[in-house]
């Protein structure tokens, strides 16, 4: 039991010492991810606003499920649909 609460000790001293470089690495590596969050999703979004306009062309509805998604003009899609109006 001992040795567990001196194991304990020598990594809550690390720990105490080390704090600051943790935190340091910790907030890049929390920025890192974040930019490469951010590129995935514009990458997704531009890859459905290309797959919109593939529809488009072919002359099909697509879903407008994907762009609500990723907030990208559907060209296919009528607000007055929605509402009932025509």
């Amino acid at each position: 039991m001992a040795q567990i609460i001196q194991l304990f000790d020598i990594i809550s001293k690390w720990f105490v010492s080390h704090g600051a470089t943790i935190t340091i690495w910790g907030s890049i590596g929390i920025l890192f991810l974040s930019m490469i969050a951010y590129m995935a999703w514009h990458f997704l979004s531009e890859i459905f606003k290309a797959l919109g306009n593939v529809s488009k062309h072919y002359g099909r509805k697509s879903s407008n499920f994907i762009y609500r998604v990723f907030k990208v003009d559907n060209p296919d899609y009528n607000d007055d649909e929605d509402n009932g109006q025509t």
